[in-house]
């Protein structure tokens, strides 16, 4: 079953991985912020694992798993982010 990310989910994401310079590409033209879908998208399944193994499910919809989100990456670097243990799951799974 393909499961998405809702919208504010998907922002807080694209922020965090603005903010913290990860390496992707991100372009800003006339205000509109354009990151590399490809690299984002790698990003994005990494940041997924790292938050279902602190117990946060990036794909609840009509909680307040968004805020518990926000908070939980906002104590915390891209880098230990990436050196977290792995789940075996995309965000396609």
């Amino acid at each position: 079953m393909k499961r998405n990310l809702n919208k504010t989910n998907q922002r807080i994401f694209e922020k965090f991985l603005i903010d913290q310079n990860t390496g992707s590409t991100h372009e800003e033209v006339n205000g509109i912020i354009s990151i590399d879908l490809f690299k984002s998208l790698e990003e994005k399944k990494t940041i997924i694992g790292y938050l279902e193994n602190i117990g946060l499910d990036p794909f609840k919809r009509g909680t307040r798993e968004p805020e518990r989100i926000r908070i939980a990456l906002s104590q915390v670097s891209w880098e230990q982010i990436k050196n977290s243990p792995k789940v075996g799951r995309s965000m396609f799974d």
